[in-house]
């Protein structure tokens, strides 16, 4: 066997299988009904009736929630950031410093999935162009398939692939507080 083969074996073993993202039935429920009373006053809400829309048809099938495919780890890598660059070529370069990493247990990976999933947790805005400070990378057999990344003093998300559930944009207080516990 190729030690390459041994260590993404290794990799796998140490790291229970985690699926799908993990969000209770009662959890969605919660969700929805929030959302179908934006939906009942648009006038109010900061959300179109098709982004609404949109939001419940994707909490209608567990498949379709964030990070959209199976995974089995999933890892915080932090950046260090450099004030003094450009943050559009940031964007380009910023994987390339990576400082430290921490692997997630299965009940943590539950967690980040049930905050990024939760439209509750964000308001549609965003902090301008970001300067990313850390990622979740989530990897199935060693592959990247996903990755939330963390701006703006950890108050913007975004999620690749995009996931209309976090609005695009800005966590609130609570939610940022739980995900930065979980992240130190």
């Amino acid at each position: 066997m190729k030690p390459q083969s041994l260590l993404i074996l290794l990799f796998i073993g140490l790291f229970p299988v985690c699926g799908h993202a993990q969000v209770s039935a009662v959890e969605i429920q919660i969700i929805k009904d929030s959302l179908k009373a934006e939906l009942g006053d648009t006038a109010r809400s900061k959300w179109s009736a098709s982004q609404i829309t949109q939001m419940l048809t994707l909490l209608d099938y567990p498949g379709s929630l964030f990070p959209y495919s199976e995974f089995d780890a999933a890892q915080y890598v932090n950046y260090l950031v450099n004030p003094d660059a450009d943050p559009f070529e940031w964007q380009e370069h910023y994987k390339e410093y990576a400082i430290e990493g921490k692997w997630f247990s299965h009940d943590e990976i539950a967690e980040i999935l049930e905050i990024v999933n939760n439209p509750l947790n964000f308001e549609w805005s965003e902090c301008g162009t970001p300067f990313i400070n850390g990622a979740i990378v989530f990897y199935k057999a060693g592959i990247e398939v996903a990755r939330i990344t963390h701006a703006c003093d950890g108050t913007q998300i975004d999620c690749t692939p995009r996931n209309p559930l976090n609005r695009s944009g800005i966590i609130n207080d609570m939610a940022r507080k739980r995900l930065f516990m979980l992240i130190k």
